[in-house]
């Protein structure tokens, strides 16, 4: 069996143009033949004539995959296409070659096929795609092989995620373990710096060792340029992440990446395009410049900057042993917050698993000297308060009448007190957590359970009243606060300044929420968010929604107008300016429905320094 070797190399690249064959290798003909049999074994779901098309490389990597699941690659395969990993996915039908091009270099021929794909799906404007296709073929054994299964291979399959370099020419065993050839002279890269940020040594393996990121305003550009410890090896893809405020609800964000292949070749992608980017090499510093047209950039706003190094060999079916791993600098993104150790994902079981009963989840709830269940629980991010114990201690009792069922598959508890109500889900840990918010007096469930007062439920239509000695009351509402305190003061921490707050709560349910992005977007030290709702006297009215924010600044520096993207759509007024001590302190509401002015006085009143 053939193989290719560096030598090989230098006369692909100088042979790019070259369309025939060699008494040694296959013609352009036999080329474009095969590339459209393999293409149209999709459309007659032949997994065999698939198989037979791999080289031997991919024919392994898929037959392993297949092992695992103990089939074969033909039968594999054939499954595959027509997949659709969930209801509303569109489900592959069939695939017309259009056109067929080939170039051949040596034993390596690189076809390019113009392919219809027809898919099921309801939405008609993907019921129909028309798409460039490449596939690379090797000359082995006195045939044409797939290197690569090329897009059709997850087209046909519907699928979600496509590795980035599937249409790349294929990496050879032989340079995957080398640092890869610099190519391309860096461009220019002065200009004001908008970012950086720096990344220890030794955080990763060394050839994907990113060790720092920086982001630069130029004319009519942005500049990023990528440091690592050594020039990553080909198989490997650098990427940056830009958000820049429009306002302070809406951002403009980028992920652009440069992908380093065979031979050093650099591909550049943003968002799948980006036409007129320049990338290259200073030393082992990788230069990438994004046109001003792809990302307009503010010289003047801040920039998240955050960017990762990551190696995709294992999608390159030549290489023996692919690296694996990579290195991420985080910049000041935000991320979202890690469940505690111990805490399982908040996610429930499968779509498919029957709700539990209501019998079930009051079991679940007495089970075995019913814990404490903390506050923390994000039903919207899927996190747990990483300050939450995972096995509770004594719980105690909360509310005489109580709502029982099931949300995402999960067993809950709703609460009400008085103008508020608690709601409380079992995760799949086993322990019981408490939403990290209150709930306005609109939505709770009819109430269906009675508490005792060792805190145990009991399934009921109707509770007859009982006296609960102080000891085992339950004091939520200051647990509560306790929670938003602790919450704003994490946030705030390591802060360059004072922030200001109203307070854990406001008007019942509005638990102090701080928000670095608004924070960020106006230019702020702390954003402290208060929401909340009121019912109208009217019931066939809506509620009135209000959202108050309060905004910290050092004293003097706080802006007369709030930050507007152009056109400008302002979604936030400033109700208030007020100087207290070395701080400015700016009270915004979203437009709509804004406090009154008895509200804002009295919310004046309330501000206080955020202190421990």
């Amino acid at each position: 069996m053939r193989r290719l070797t560096a030598a090989v190399l230098p006369l692909m690249l100088l042979l790019a143009s070259c369309s025939g064959g060699t008494a040694a290798t296959g013609s352009a003909y036999e080329a474009e033949t095969a590339a459209r049999s393999y293409i149209e074994s999709y459309d007659a779901r032949d997994g065999s004539a698939i198989c037979d098309a791999f080289a031997a490389e991919l024919k392994r990597s898929v037959e392993e995959a297949a092992g695992t699941l103990h089939t074969d690659c033909p039968k594999l395969v054939a499954a595959y296409i027509g997949y659709g990993e969930e209801s509303d996915t569109p489900q592959f039908r069939h695939v017309t070659v259009r056109s067929v091009g080939a170039q051949v270099t040596g034993d390596v021929a690189h076809v390019r096929v113009r392919e219809a794909l027809s898919y099921e799906t309801s939405d008609p404007q993907r019921a129909h795609i028309e798409t460039t296709d490449v596939i690379y073929l090797l000359w082995r054994d006195g045939r044409w092989q797939v290197a690569k299964p090329g897009a059709i291979y997850y087209a046909s399959r519907s699928a979600y995620q496509v590795p980035p370099s599937a249409l790349d020419r294929p990496v050879l065993d032989s340079e995957a373990g080398a640092p890869a050839p610099r190519r391309g002279i860096a461009p220019s890269c002065g200009g004001t710096t908008l970012a950086h940020w720096s990344d220890p040594n030794d955080d990763a393996p060394m050839q994907v060792d990113l060790t720092g990121v920086a982001a630069r305003s130029l004319p009519g550009a942005t500049c990023v340029q990528f440091s690592s410890r050594s020039v990553p090896p080909p198989g490997t893809i650098y990427t940056v992440s830009l958000e820049q405020p429009i306002d302070l609800d809406a951002f403009r964000p980028l992920d652009a990446s440069v992908r380093v292949g065979h031979a050093g070749e650099l591909s550049i992608a943003a968002d799948d395009t980006m036409v007129g980017g320049q990338a290259g090499w200073n030393g082992d510093v990788l230069t990438l410049v994004i046109p001003q047209r792809i990302w307009p950039v503010d010289p003047t706003a801040p920039v998240h900057l955050s960017a990762r190094l990551d190696s995709v060999q294992q999608a390159e079916p030549l290489i023996a042993h692919p690296l694996v791993g990579g290195d991420f600098i985080h910049g000041d993104t935000h991320m979202g917050a890690e469940p505690p150790p111990g805490v399982a994902s908040a996610h429930g079981p499968s779509a498919d698993a029957q709700p539990p009963t209501l019998e079930a989840c009051v079991d679940a709830w007495n089970a075995s000297d019913p814990g404490r269940a903390p506050i923390g629980y994000d039903p919207l991010g899927d996190t747990v308060d990483s300050e939450a114990p995972s096995h509770p201690a004594q719980q105690g009792f909360i509310a005489r009448s109580a709502s029982v069922g099931s949300l995402a598959g999960t067993c809950r508890a709703d609460f009400r007190l008085g103008s508020v109500h608690a709601v409380f889900q079992q995760l799949p840990d086993g322990n019981w957590y408490g939403f990290s918010f209150l709930n306005p007096d609109l939505w709770q469930s009819a109430p269906n359970a009675c508490q005792a007062v060792d805190g145990t439920l009991a399934l009921a239509q109707q509770c007859a009243p009982i006296q609960v000695p102080p000891a085992q009351r339950r004091p939520l509402l200051k647990e509560y606060e306790h929670f938003a305190r602790r919450r704003a003061l994490h946030a705030v921490s390591g802060g360059n300044g004072p922030a200001w707050w109203a307070g854990p709560r406001l008007h019942a349910s509005a638990l102090a929420l701080p928000n670095p992005d608004i924070a960020w977007a106006a230019r702020a030290l702390a954003a402290v968010v208060y929401s909340w709702q009121t019912l109208p006297d009217d019931p066939a009215q809506p509620a009135a929604q209000f959202q108050l924010v309060v905004l910290t600044y050092h004293r003097a520096a706080a802006p007369a107008s709030l930050p507007c993207g152009s056109p400008c759509h302002g979604a936030y007024t400033i109700l208030k300016r007020i100087d207290r001590g070395s701080a400015t302190v700016l009270l915004i509401s979203r437009v709509g429905d804004a406090p009154s002015t008895r509200d804002v006085r009295a919310i004046v009143s309330r501000l206080a320094q955020l202190r421990s």
